[in-house]
């Protein structure tokens, strides 16, 4: 794997009907991983 795709967010879908049958429900989760000095100069950068 490239450095690049190592830094892309993991891309989870799942797709199920609802318990009474009724709906389609589509849920999808974005996982970034990041190191903890990456937020912790985002929360002490001053705007």
């Amino acid at each position: 794997m490239t450095d690049k795709v190592k830094k892309m967010p993991y891309i989870e879908t799942r797709i199920e009907k609802s318990r009474d049958g009724r709906f389609i429900i589509n849920r999808t989760t974005i996982t970034h991983i990041r190191p903890v000095g990456y937020y912790q100069a985002v929360l002490d950068a001053e705007v």
